[in-house]
């Protein structure tokens, strides 16, 4: 007969929980153990090695690939005919190595943005200025190597590219002839970090190689368009070319003076048949005699001025060391404009009108190639002009628009 007494039905049912309890516990240590002693006599089998092998790369796939993409981006920046194409192609090579980078230009300065890659989502702005915080103008200025760690230069840097920040960065600083030039930026985006943060600095230089040697003319190609004047020299990326000094003039000597001087008989040149004979003294006959007309004094031949010298290369010719100097100037002049203006670049390459675009500057530069080179090389063979519209107009002399160049 079931209980009836709410105690007893109570005493039962703690009784009931306990033995469930109980045998629970047991049955969870029989699992743990069955589930323990399986995985230890787990092998794989044939079927998940195979997946395996087919899913693991293999190991020197990806580093053959990394190094040969880094040898064409070194071999672009070496072949290089401008210094816009050249920082270009260092970003290019930098895209291997960092999944975020970017290029500021030094000017007077302010750092302003020239191009990136890896920021397409934020579309930053070319040309977005930056003043730099007192750890990036210790960079700038010549007083560091590299940024490490995210401080007030790296946020100051990706204020212009991106709101986000990225767990590893360098800023490094691209410099020719110990000036600082380019700002160069590299982080690791979302990823955790960089692999290879010495590569980084290692583009760089090369990169500030390769623009040096963009900016320097060749030994060969160093000539004087005169005899007085000095060689070019070196053009710098955020320095216009400086000119060389005129030639000092050249004093003429005075011409020779023709003192009368007594001359005696024997002396004389022959008098001509249609004069009459001079009348001799008889009392003195070896005595001085009034002088004779003397023959007009020769021709005196004045020296050349420097002034006067012509150009070798302004013949029916021009000579082949003159006009690889001068071609070479053009492009180092052309390659300055493309690196601080490439949005109005941009602009004339669509729709035209360059001149009216960047005016002053082109005025500019083509006053140094004149100062250099001379007006009438230019009017005769017109190199500064093929050269703009061959690098920034891509060769279609319309969308240089009209200028008033002869």
């Amino acid at each position: 007969m079931p209980p009836t007494d709410p105690m007893d039905i109570d005493a039962l049912r703690d009784a009931l929980a306990a033995w469930i309890e109980g045998r629970k516990q047991v049955v969870l240590e029989e699992l743990a153990a069955s589930i323990q002693l399986s995985l230890e006599r787990l092998d794989p089998d044939e079927a998940l090695l195979a997946r395996i092998a087919e899913a693991m790369p293999d190991p020197g796939e990806g580093s053959a690939a990394a190094e040969e993409a880094m040898g064409k981006a070194l071999d672009g920046m070496a072949a290089a005919g401008s210094q816009a194409e050249c920082l270009q192609r260092m970003l290019d090579g930098l895209a291997l190595m960092a999944p975020r980078s970017a290029v500021f230009i030094v000017k007077q300065g302010i750092l302003n943005l020239y191009a990136c890659r890896g920021f397409t989502s934020e579309n930053p702005k070319s040309g977005t200025p930056v003043v730099p915080p007192p750890d990036l103008l210790d960079l700038v200025m010549g007083r560091g190597e590299s940024i490490e760690a995210p401080g007030p230069g790296y946020q100051a840097l990706l204020a212009a590219l991106s709101p986000l920040r990225a767990p590893a960065m360098r800023v490094l600083p691209l410099r020719l002839k110990r000036r600082t030039v380019a700002i160069v930026l590299a982080d690791s985006g979302t990823h955790s970090g960089l692999p290879h943060p010495h590569l980084l600095r290692a583009m760089v230089q090369c990169g500030a190689a390769a623009l040096g040697n963009l900016g320097a003319a060749a030994p060969e190609d160093r000539v004087s368009v005169t005899q007085q004047t000095p060689e070019i020299p070196a053009a710098m990326p955020t320095m216009p070319v400086p000119m060389p000094p005129p030639p000092p003039p050249v004093p003429l000597p005075p011409p020779p003076v023709e003192k009368p001087v007594a001359m005696s008989a024997q002396d004389l040149p022959p008098i001509p048949m249609e004069l009459p004979p001079l009348p001799v003294s008889p009392s003195s006959g070896t005595g001085p005699v009034p002088m004779a007309a003397l023959p007009p004094p020769p021709p005196v031949t004045m020296p050349q001025s420097p002034m006067e010298i012509t150009n070798p290369g302004l013949g029916q010719g021009l000579d082949p060391k003159v006009r690889s100097a001068a071609e070479r100037l053009a492009r180092v002049l052309t390659g300055d404009i493309e690196l601080y203006f490439p949005a109005k670049i941009a602009q004339a390459r669509a729709t035209g009108n360059l001149y009216n675009l960047i005016k002053d500057e082109l005025e500019r530069s083509r006053q140094t190639f004149l100062d250099r080179f001379g007006a009438q090389l230019e009017m005769d063979h017109h190199i500064f002009r093929d050269t703009v519209v061959g690098l920034l107009c891509d060769g279609d002399p319309a969308k240089l628009g009209a200028t008033p160049w002869k």
